[in-house]
């Protein structure tokens, strides 16, 4: 088995047992909107871990794993708590707030809140050749350039993947992921 594969299959189990305790927990459904920000916010922090990114975006030149959100969103703290003390691909994860007149291309994932919407049309290009994972909590055939879309339908908070975004932005999404995944756009 290849490195990329071996590392990830470590973290399949856990994948699967976050995505199937979400959506077949009646009680994690029905909670408030800050559940469903918590809820997210985990599901970026596993997303993050079944995306390859290319050998220049991971070298040291990067010695943090960076998650930028772009725009107001009351996800902040939820992403903050959920990559608290964490790393990935043996990077510190670092979270922060970003504004689109800020140097995005340092970041590895960026979240578009409700407020970074206008912001996030204007970055599209730069954010594709800089190797960057767009996500928000819309579908992503509502955002020209977004990677994954988070949107909750019936009832449940789900994952699509435009599989065109991220080969433009160069990044890989593990075959894994793509399984439990909605693809909006193929290549």
């Amino acid at each position: 088995m290849n490195g990329p594969m071996l590392r990830h299959s470590r973290w399949l189990p856990a994948l699967g047992l976050l995505f199937s305790s979400i959506f077949a927990c009646p009680a994690l459904r029905a909670q408030s909107a800050a559940s469903e920000d918590d809820i997210r916010a985990a599901m970026v922090q596993h997303l993050a871990l079944f995306v390859d990114w290319p050998g220049w975006k991971m070298d040291t030149s990067h010695p943090q794993f960076n998650v930028c959100l772009l725009g107001s969103d009351p996800i902040a703290p939820a992403l903050i708590q959920a990559f608290r003390d964490r790393t990935v691909m043996n990077k510190p994860v670092n979270v922060q707030r970003v504004r689109a007149t800020d140097k995005l291309e340092g970041c590895h994932v960026l979240y578009i809140g409700a407020g970074g919407r206008k912001e996030f049309v204007h970055t599209i290009a730069a954010l594709q050749q800089a190797a960057v994972l767009t996500v928000s909590e819309r579908p992503t055939a509502a955002e020209i350039g977004q990677i994954v879309g988070l949107p909750e339908s019936d009832a449940h908070v789900v994952i699509q993947v435009n599989l065109r975004a991220a080969q433009s932005s160069r990044l890989n999404i593990s075959s894994r992921l793509l399984q439990i995944a909605t693809i909006t756009e193929r290549p």
